[in-house]
């Protein structure tokens, strides 16, 4: 049966479980309130992110997720990491730009039935794509939308590195 939920730390025998939720299950693990990627509120239910906050991560993931590596949708994610390496001249900036526009647009065809209205782009009203010029192993990206609801949000992606 598969999970939902990966289990993040090990119970240590006689440790207090104080502050805690133990895992159900076949299990020794624990899951630290508020203190991991999996939040719980005080009754132990799972947090779940929504509105401006969902819309944020899912232009984050959109764009750092490699395109073709998402099995259950190939054409999501981007290709940005491959222009990472080299000192962008015009035409690469010109390409990140489209790769980032191609999967928030990929992205937003995606949420198109979402009632949610703080969670669908509007418009791209700003995009940045900055790149350290002592080290094109890096680059960072703002992106600022306007949601479908007229909400202003402005995401900076966290900085794209190729170490490789």
């Amino acid at each position: 049966m598969p999970r939902d939920i990966s289990l993040l730390s090990q119970l240590k025998i006689n440790e207090r479980t104080e502050g805690f939720l133990k895992a159900v299950g076949e299990t020794d693990f624990i899951f630290e309130v508020f203190n991991n990627d999996v939040q719980f509120d005080s009754v132990g239910g799972v947090v779940m992110t929504e509105g401006t906050a969902k819309l944020s991560q899912g232009i984050i993931r959109s764009i750092i997720t490699p395109i073709g590596s998402n099995i259950e949708d190939p054409r999501f994610g981007s290709d940005i990491g491959g222009l990472i390496g080299e000192k962008l001249d015009q035409e690469q900036f010109a390409r990140a730009r489209t790769e980032v526009i191609d999967s928030l647009i990929h992205y937003n065809e995606l949420n198109v039935d979402n009632p949610n209205s703080d969670e669908v782009i509007e418009t791209i009203d700003e995009l940045q794509i900055l790149q350290d010029l002592d080290d094109p192993r890096t680059m960072k990206i703002v992106i600022g939308v306007t949601t479908e609801s007229g909400k202003a949000l402005k995401v900076e992606v966290p900085q794209v590195n190729n170490d490789g």
